[in-house]
């Protein structure tokens, strides 16, 4: 196995169980390995997101969506926005 492919696992369970600071840790060893790999944005964007770290998840996302586009980047997209907007009024 990929060892980025490994990290994303690791930072996808990590993530579901809440442990979110650790799951950042392992998504950002998974793109040391692989810069090119959208998944490994995406959940990134994810995870900061849930960190409330919005404006960090919107920059997240941008580089999986000019890498590959798809509906589910443009609804984290628009929902990351969302929240922003909620933000500032």
């Amino acid at each position: 196995m990929h060892i980025g492919t490994y990290s994303n696992n690791i930072a996808f369970y990590l993530h579901c169980l809440d442990r979110n600071e650790e799951a950042l840790t392992e998504i950002q060893k998974a793109i040391l390995y692989d810069k090119e790999n959208t998944l490994f944005y995406h959940k990134q964007a994810e995870i900061l997101f849930t960190l409330q770290l919005k404006r960090e998840a919107l920059a997240n996302i941008e580089k999986p969506i000019e890498l590959e586009d798809s509906e589910d980047k443009q609804i984290l997209k628009i929902e990351i926005l969302k929240q922003i907007n909620l933000q500032k009024n």
